[in-house]
């Protein structure tokens, strides 16, 4: 490759060239950024002492060249801040200024000088508090204490500067103790000179000034120091050239997933691919809503693959047999119909990524309402839910997903991928074996469920009792009878997050009944304060609602809640049978 060359340059350069026109950018090829606060921390700490961080590779590209292939490579912009919370998508660049020579196209280093880029020029968005609304958010800046202590002070596990990231709303507050923003020093110092007077500016005592003086050099060395990022500059490679490297690059270290590469494969061209496959994700994920799901490129590639009965796995062959990128983008409008009324669905019966165990579970449903099934109707509704808690409770996507995946679709096709039946029904799996995998539902298995301790599994198991369950509000699980008071007796305490304990919720309610007694609870608002399936007496009015009842409630809850889940299953519950409750808590 003639014309590379190894260089070294300082990361304030490199920052500058990235908001310069973008004259440092990412290719179509790049994944998203995927780093998080505490890895960025780690890695700004590791810079200001002096760690190696590793080489950097380029591509270099005229402004001319660049405009002339606009339809054939497509490159997007840095990104200067992320939510905690929610993918950003990368812009993308529409033009190119012909007089720049020098574009370098990032091979190796994105996330690196994303995370710079971010501490330097931008920030994180976070909620302002974590029990508030998704949209009621605020920015975080990276700040750095200068009267950090000795290294010899610090425990092994802590970061060696005191980084952090602040509250747009507290940073007031850490300036008055001599924290400052680090894009403050790492911008406005230009020369050494410059640290003393920067420090006199500060009202510092005079014992301290040495030890922030040494600090900013610390940063000033850091990030200005021309010698700090070595990279290598590829010149002249044409793209199959590009490729090859990048994906030899991406071979060690934080492995490119094959998605990534089938995905750049895919959008090479498909004009407007990757915005389409970007805007559907923020729509799975409810991005409006501060984001309540976790979809990605790779589960999106999937299921195309799943869509078009072809084989599961991530390979190129896969998407270049029988013309299926083509396929996908001339089905892309039914593939997406599909995606989004399957997570519809699961919005409406309150499924989110805290409750969803397996995403797995999800890709059959989308199958089917893209081979047409009928899913409207409240009885297949019912069917479809009950399959998708199922197979989250008995984990039959746990091990070889993709062998359980080609099977479920087996079992719902003929052999022309047609439906066998558009009116689905968990009875078509009764049948099912995948390795040792089924969907049989036992009595005992029912037995089992009640050794649960409140978590995601309860939540699947309380969610096939749905009563209560409107559209449109949030759930939480809640104990019945309050944590805090059943955790100081021994004798209620095993059984205090069993689920015989726990019930489903509007969020609301849950907030505001916090540790008050059932009781006391029901009787603040006998309207709205409507208990699930808690025992009563003959007269209709709730009984052991006093936590120095709770064993005779749990054992009368649990009666309830096995009588519902029998008939759901089919079987036959009698009344008069012992239950000993102590097996909730035996293993």
């Amino acid at each position: 490759m003639e014309n590379n060359k190894f260089l070294e340059d300082s990361i304030y350069n490199l920052l500058n060239k990235i908001n310069d026109n973008n004259r440092i950018m990412l290719p179509a090829i790049q994944r998203k950024f995927v780093w998080n606060e505490e890895k960025i921390l780690k890695f700004v700490d590791s810079i200001l002492l002096g760690y190696p961080i590793g080489i950097f590779l380029f591509w270099e590209l005229t402004g001319e060249y660049l405009n002339d292939n606009r339809k054939t490579f497509k490159f997007y912009e840095f990104i200067n801040y992320f939510n905690d919370r929610i993918v950003i998508k990368n812009r993308r660049i529409e033009s190119f200024k012909k007089d720049i020579v020098d574009y370098n196209a990032v091979l190796d280093g994105q996330q690196r000088l994303t995370a710079l880029n971010i501490s330097i020029n931008g920030y994180i968005e976070t909620k302002k508090n974590k029990y508030g609304k998704n949209s009621d958010v605020t920015k975080k800046y990276l700040y750095v204490n200068l009267l950090t202590k000795s290294k010899k002070e610090k425990t092994e596990d802590e970061l060696y500067y005191d980084l952090i990231f602040v509250k747009d709303e507290e940073r007031e507050e850490y300036e008055k103790n001599f924290w400052r923003p680090l894009s403050e020093i790492v911008n406005n110092i230009n020369n050494i000179e410059e640290i003393e007077n920067y420090v006199e500016k500060l009202n510092i005592k005079d014992s301290e000034k040495f030890k922030v003086s040494s600090n900013i050099r610390v940063i000033y060395d850091s990030f200005k120091d021309i010698h700090k990022i070595p990279y290598y500059l590829i010149k002249n490679a044409d793209i199959d050239t590009v490729l090859e490297l990048f994906v030899r690059v991406n071979s060690g270290g934080q492995i490119l997933q094959k998605s990534d590469l089938l995905f750049s494969t895919i959008i090479s061209s498909w004009v407007g691919g990757r915005e389409k496959i970007d805007d559907l994700i923020d729509v799975l994920n409810r991005k409006d809503k501060g984001g309540i799901y976790k979809f990605d490129v790779d589960y999106i590639m999937r299921t195309c693959l799943y869509l078009l009965d072809k084989p599961l796995d991530m390979k190129v062959n896969n998407f270049k047999k029988d013309n299926a990128i083509q396929r996908i983008q001339n089905e892309w409008d039914n593939i997406e119909t599909a995606l989004k009324n399957t997570v519809d669905l699961l919005e409406e019966r309150h499924f989110n990524d805290n409750n969803i165990t397996s995403y797995n579970a999800i890709m059959p449903i989308v199958y089917y309402i893209y081979k047409k099934g009928n899913y409207k109707k409240e009885d297949i509704k019912e069917e479809l839910f009950k399959y998708f808690i199922i197979a989250q409770i008995k984990q039959v996507f746990g091990g070889s997903s993709n062998t359980i995946l080609k099977d479920i679709r087996s079992t719902l096709v003929d052999e022309n991928y047609n439906l066998k039946d558009k009116e689905f029904s968990l009875k078509q799996f009764d049948n099912f074996e995948s390795g040792n995998k089924n969907f049989k539902i036992t009595e005992d298995e029912i037995d089992s469920w009640f050794r649960l301790t409140k978590g995601q599994y309860t939540y699947l198991v309380l969610s096939l009792i749905k009563e209560g369950m409107d559209n449109g509000v949030a759930f939480h699980q809640d104990h019945m009878h309050p944590n805090a008071i059943l955790r100081e007796n021994e004798d209620f305490k095993p059984y205090k997050d069993k689920l015989a304990n726990i019930q489903l919720i509007p969020a609301s309610k849950n907030l505001r009944k916090n540790k008050e007694e059932l009781k006391e609870w029901i009787n603040n608002d006998r309207k709205n304060n409507v208990p699930q399936e808690c025992p009563k007496n003959s007269k209709g009015e709730y009984i052991y609602v006093e936590s120095k009842d709770f064993i005779d409630f749990y054992i009368a809850r649990r009666k309830l809640l096995k009588e519902k889940l029998y008939k759901i299953f089919g079987f036959k519950y009698d009344e008069k049978e012992e239950i000993d409750i102590k097996n909730d808590i035996n293993y």
